[in-house]
């Protein structure tokens, strides 16, 4: 698609470091481009289908990608399509979608999205710049996508870095097939707020094709 795509990756360094833990961890991104809107979100499946972990989906040739707003309220978008990753930025808070290569064999859309939760947290232990990490027991969450809900696991993460500041990350993961979908917002603990998060994902949906 064509677009101005930034060559500023993330804007706060705790944070930068986080994300960048969460695409090495997880696998090598895609190059498929995501849809970018700045307007409502198309429209999702008028069905009451859900596709939930337990269903194994196979994407077959075509990759699931994520539909990622250009504009909200009080953020910059300052990652377009870059290496299957878009982002929008505010003061310390960062919203980001990722498409990566799951680099393992499908077939296990639950355990597989469950091992990059435990993966991105494992990683978070073992960084230095992180002093201390806990997270919740994963819960399940739908986000609509063209085929009706598409079912996710969902964490809470607090982390510390060595600086002293807090931060709260909430990360949504899917595995689909071969393919994994992952949205986070994270941001300090003081500024992460549920009704950021419900502003930040009003147009998100996914594209299974």
């Amino acid at each position: 698609m064509a677009s101005t795509r930034s060559t500023t990756l993330l804007a706060a360094p705790a944070l930068a470091l986080a994300t960048l833990l969460l695409a090495g961890a997880c696998g090598n991104s895609t190059n498929e481009n995501a849809v970018t809107t700045d307007g409502p979100a198309s429209e999702a499946a008028t069905s009451a289908d859900r596709i939930s972990l337990a269903d194994d989906f196979t994407t077959g040739s075509t990759r699931p990608v994520w539909e990622f707003p250009l504009s909200v309220d009080g953020w910059t978008l300052t990652v377009i399509d870059q290496d299957g990753v878009n982002q929008l930025s505010r003061a310390g808070g960062l919203f980001t979608s990722f498409q990566l290569d799951q680099g393992t064999q499908g077939g296990d859309d639950e355990g597989n999205s469950r091992a990059y939760l435990d993966t991105y947290y494992s990683a978070q232990q073992n960084s230095p710049g992180v002093e201390s990490v806990s997270a919740a027991d994963p819960t399940t969450t739908t986000l609509p996508s063209d085929r009706g809900d598409l079912e996710f696991l969902s964490q809470e993460v607090q982390y510390t870095t060595t600086n002293g500041t807090t931060y709260h990350s909430r990360m949504l993961v899917r595995s689909l097939d071969t393919n994994v979908l992952v949205l986070q917002y994270a941001a300090p603990e003081d500024e992460w707020s549920e009704a950021e998060w419900e502003k930040l994902t009003a147009d998100v949906r996914v594209q299974l094709g």
